[in-house]
């Protein structure tokens, strides 16, 4: 996907047309819920797959919406070829 991404975002930059990918992590959603629920203990399960994450919860829609909306405004107009993890930093390198 990021390689797409970046070959979309050449091949159109002067076109003035931007490319990004948005990798969100875990997101709490009704689908997220009913997969807890499957687990037993949904509350629990879903305090578990929180504390995996180093922000020790999991994302919102709205927050992955934020940056949705973000994104083709002209604020994020030198934003171009790349990937926006949304993901509570679960994927950071940093992170052990």
């Amino acid at each position: 996907m990021l390689g797409l991404t970046r070959t979309i975002a050449i091949d159109h930059a002067r076109e003035g047309i931007r490319c990004v990918s948005i990798s969100p992590g875990t997101i709490d959603t009704p689908l997220t819920q009913s997969v807890a629920r499957s687990f037993g203990d949904a509350e629990a399960v879903i305090v578990g797959w929180g504390a995996a994450h180093p922000l020790n919860r999991l994302g919102t829609a709205e927050e992955v919406a934020e940056a949705t909306v973000f994104l083709p405004s002209p604020r994020a107009g030198f934003i171009t070829g790349t990937d926006l993890l949304i993901d509570g930093g679960i994927r950071s390198e940093l992170y052990a």
